[in-house]
């Protein structure tokens, strides 16, 4: 494993996971702040979360075999920054069908970041240390999983506390797309726009052994 490309996707594979869980704890106690949600609130969050994580599987297939063609780091940055934008508004939605229709647009985008991490992440991985690697980022993403719902009730909480009690569930929204606007903006800044496979390193060559085999006459 060499190069700062590495940690640059290891954090930004951790920012990613860690936009994507926050909402988690919060999500359903906002559903049901909105018209029409007390009598079903159930079905909502699981509608909302299936319709986002079915565009979000759709995506990744069309978005990574487009990443082969113009490129992961292209299709990382866009994602990104369309993520963070669709997270904006669903934090002044009125009504459950406005939310539905965002968090559907939003499992598009989130969906193309998935497969051009791990694509770029192959192309910068030293030949042979790829399970190492990918044992590496497995272990950040589980850990963005775990720190995610605590850091957004903490975040939601902050507001609560600051008198802002009214907008606290909204806020998560714009505490999300910060994260993703920080995500592209760290992909533009650090990775490279044309991405080579980083050769395995070359060990020193050793000079030949003397040949000790005496023919005896």
């Amino acid at each position: 494993m060499r190069g700062p490309q590495v940690k640059t996707l290891y954090s930004l594979s951790f920012l990613n996971w860690l936009g994507r869980n926050m909402l988690v704890p919060i999500l359903p106690l906002f559903i049901a702040t909105l018209p029409l949600a007390s009598s079903g609130i159930n079905t909502m969050i699981g509608l909302i979360v299936g319709i986002a994580a079915a565009t979000g599987t759709m995506s990744a297939i069309y978005l990574g075999r487009l990443g082969d063609r113009i490129g992961h780091r292209n299709i990382l940055i866009v994602c990104a920054a369309a993520a963070a934008l669709l997270y904006l508004p669903q934090s002044w939605v009125t009504a459950v069908w406005q939310l539905l229709v965002l968090q559907a647009l939003t499992g598009i985008a989130v969906g193309g970041l998935t497969p051009s991490l791990a694509a770029l992440l192959s192309r910068y991985t030293e030949e042979g240390q790829e399970g190492s690697v990918y044992g590496l980022d497995n272990a950040i993403v589980s850990a963005s999983r775990t720190v995610a719902p605590l850091l957004g009730a903490a975040l939601v909480g902050t507001v609560h506390m600051l008198g802002f009690d009214a907008f606290r569930y909204r806020s998560i929204f714009l505490f999300t797309s910060a994260f993703f606007v920080l995500s592209a903006l760290l992909a533009l800044w650090r990775l490279p726009v044309r991405a080579s496979r980083i050769a395995p390193a070359q060990l020193p060559t050793q000079p030949a052994a003397p040949n000790r085999d005496h023919r005896r006459g």
